[in-house]
């Protein structure tokens, strides 16, 4: 790489982790909120705290390749993919919480008599499962198509060949499902009018926090 394009490389490299160290601070906040507030739906806060939590995970491994802004910085892929195994996870499961928080308050805001009755442990199984499930896909592409070399560290520098296009398209794919699922939670809201205004208050306050730290880092 020339001197132009490691000299691109680090701007580009000082504003991702001028974000990711937003985003830590950010998800810190919510994660402390949610242990402290009693208010929210039991199910959705455990959800959006388990959500804070991976993507702190997650935005840490945007500091790995902090020597980059000091040196032309290459390391094997075996210790990159190692490094950025535990964000990379954290990423992939902040993805599947977060479309189990729009799952969850989607069929809390269709049919309220309906969710309560419904068993949460049962519930609960089924988030996680969808995590567990989701963390495997991810780490089986990590290792499927891993080829031996340099690079530099990136988040997605552990998935070689073909992982990092189905990877991509995978999450893109989900993030497309969570905004659908969304949009309908918040038609539901503004359907439920002043009767359920509280709730409704909660669940689009829920939805908002969430969906701005998720997108944003």
């Amino acid at each position: 790489m020339t001197e132009t394009g490691w000299r691109s490389l680090r701007e580009a490299y000082a504003s991702l982790v001028v974000v990711a160290a937003a985003g830590i601070c950010l998800n810190i906040l919510i994660l402390l909120t949610t242990i402290c507030t009693k208010s929210l739906p039991s199910t959705a806060h455990i959800l959006i705290g388990c959500c804070a939590f991976f993507d702190i995970l997650h935005e840490i491994g945007h500091f790995i390749q902090f020597p980059i802004l000091f040196s032309e910085y290459y390391i094997h892929s075996f210790t990159c993919s190692c490094m950025q195994f535990i964000p990379v996870l954290g990423r992939s499961a902040a993805v599947i919480c977060s479309f189990c928080i729009g799952i969850d308050r989607m069929l809390c805001m269709l049919d309220a008599v309906v969710y309560e009755r419904m068993k949460k442990k049962h519930l609960h199984a089924y988030y996680v499962l969808s995590v567990l499930l989701f963390c495997i896909w991810t780490a089986f592409l990590m290792i499927v198509n891993w080829t031996p070399k340099l690079e530099i560290c990136t988040m997605l520098a552990p998935f070689h060949g073909d992982s990092r296009v189905l990877l991509w398209n995978t999450i893109s794919g989900i993030y497309i499902l969570i905004s659908l699922i969304y949009f309908i939670t918040w038609q539901t809201v503004k359907w439920t009018g002043d009767a359920a205004s509280q709730t409704s208050n909660n669940v689009y306050t829920t939805i908002t926090i969430v969906m701005i730290v998720e997108v944003s880092t």
